[in-house]
């Protein structure tokens, strides 16, 4: 009985649109961190070199890092507060654009 639960929570992961028709899995995110400050520059720079971040801004200033369970990171040109939206109601905004798309 509990194998059938894990099955049927595996097939209704939500995705959640983190700029640009890219997407992650809502359960797996730990932060949302907004990328102005040195110290989460710093990480990004790390994440950048150790092959943890997954950068999905376009070549836009970064404004927002997910932070994932495993360690890796998605950076993207979305306000932290247009991402932590996007969480609130991921299937309304699974079609939504982003600006200057």
């Amino acid at each position: 009985m509990v194998r059938q639960e894990s099955e049927a929570s595996v097939g209704k992961n939500e995705m959640v649109n983190v700029g640009a028709q890219n997407y992650v899995v809502a359960h797996r995110v730990v932060a949302i961190l907004a990328s102005n400050t040195a110290p989460i520059r710093r990480v990004i720079r790390e994440g950048k070199d150790s092959g943890k971040l997954l950068d999905v801004s376009q070549h836009r200033e970064l404004r927002s890092v997910v932070v994932l369970d495993d360690g890796h990171m998605v950076a993207s040109f979305l306000p932290t507060t247009t991402v932590v939206r996007r969480f609130g109601d991921p299937t309304a905004t699974l079609e939504e654009s982003d600006p200057d798309e």
